[in-house]
């Protein structure tokens, strides 16, 4: 999830190389990737329904 949220608010925070690194002990290269693409497609997706008023039924 700190993976996630630094990606969310990377023009802030950039990725820490300690989060990194810790994360590198958890999960392969391959898994950190579907991490970084999954919090990407969510965020892109929350700026569009923010940015559009789409109403959640």
């Amino acid at each position: 999830m700190e993976l996630v949220e630094a990606i969310c608010y990377i023009k802030d925070t950039h990725i820490p190389d300690t989060l990194y690194e810790n994360i590198k002990v958890v999960l392969n290269e391959k898994e950190i990737l579907a991490v970084e693409w999954l919090a990407l497609i969510i965020n892109a997706l929350n700026i569009l329904a923010i940015s559009s008023r789409l109403k959640v039924k």
